[in-house]
């Protein structure tokens, strides 16, 4: 509940988050105390430490990012018209069916949230378990969960398929669906008229050809592998909004796995620099470029603030370079 003066005296919050740690190539095995500290108003008013120390031991191999980029060939063996086989499913997440599907089973969509409008038939993300209930009020929604474990209250005929992360399943999906993919990807990224962009550019393409789309405006690092899941072999077209999050993780721009066919920059404007400057939001923006083969396209803004960044990283990876705007020496 926020803000948090709104708190009162005698009531517990409750919020769940994970902790984020350092690259591993910043982790050392050390010794490490758990401490709560209290404060207001910059007085301690409280502290906690515990006496017993956390060995901290790093498994040799592990390596960032923890999700799988290599996939069988069965990834390519999808029949038109549908995304997902079962066995495809189970092989790229590395997850099992502990209850399996029916014969021909498939899926066209994912969703972790049950007021979702998703093509049929629907797969569930089921790391909610708020979800149940609502699974339960309407059996056909879904054809199936992915778990992480076995969902005591299911119709028992539900196709479980469980696996150990469902957020790094997911995105290993979208990865698997990028590798596959034979049509031509637009990324379009920059401060305004993201949105507008992609949903002319979804506009023009779909009238003659099978598209798929980013819906709304979920354009960030985690939402762009998940909305590639969707992507079909079949697809002529995906087209992709990408905010600077997207470029700006670990372990680097989401476009090293999305590699664009054409990325689009439609602007910079001072809404994102936030405490930095044009220059530092235009490098971070320049990494849609990231991942991109020699002979792709790079469509710019010839009137943005500094466009010479833009196409500096450009040229570096030999892309062709296309401008609009009112300067005479826009394309």
């Amino acid at each position: 509940m926020y803000p948090v003066k709104r708190w009162k005296v005698g009531v517990i919050y409750r919020k769940i988050i994970g902790l984020a740690p350092p690259p591993v190539k910043r982790m050392a095995n050390v010794d490490l105390q758990v401490r709560i500290s209290v404060n207001i108003e910059g007085k301690l008013v409280g502290e906690f430490k515990d006496a017993d120390l956390i060995k901290l031991k790093i498994p040799s191999g592990l390596r960032y990012p923890y999700w799988n980029t290599e996939f069988d060939d069965i990834i390519y063996q999808s029949e038109p018209g549908k995304c997902w086989t079962a066995e495809q499913l189970a092989k790229v997440t590395g997850g099992e069916w502990i209850v399996p599907p029916p014969k021909d089973f498939y899926i066209q969509s994912f969703s972790s949230k049950f007021d979702s409008e998703k093509t049929s038939p629907c797969l569930l993300l089921l790391h909610n378990m708020n979800l149940i209930s609502q699974i339960l009020d309407k059996p056909n929604k879904f054809a199936g969960a992915m778990v992480t474990r076995l969902i005591k209250g299911l119709p028992e005929n539900c196709p479980l398929l469980k696996v150990k992360d469902i957020k790094c399943a997911f995105r290993e999906l979208g990865f698997a669906a990028r590798q596959r993919f034979q049509g031509k990807v637009i990324a379009v990224t920059g401060s305004a008229g993201k949105t507008t962009t992609c949903n002319m550019l979804s506009w023009v393409f779909g009238k003659d050809h099978k598209i798929s789309a980013t819906p709304g405006s979920a354009n960030v690092y985690g939402n762009i592998p998940g909305i590639f899941a969707h992507v079909k072999q079949d697809d002529a077209y995906a087209i992709i909004e990408m905010s600077i999050n997207a470029f700006a993780k670990l372990p680097g721009s989401v476009t090293y796995e999305i590699t664009p066919n054409v990325a689009v920059v439609t602007s910079i404007a001072p809404a994102h620099i936030g405490d930095g400057t044009f220059d530092r939001l235009a490098r971070w923006k320049s990494n849609i470029f990231c991942g991109m083969s020699k002979g792709s396209y790079a469509i710019l803004n010839r009137d943005m603030p500094c466009y010479e960044i833009f196409e500096e990283k450009a040229k570096s990876l030999k892309l062709k370079i296309i401008t609009f705007g009112t300067r005479p020496d826009a394309d």
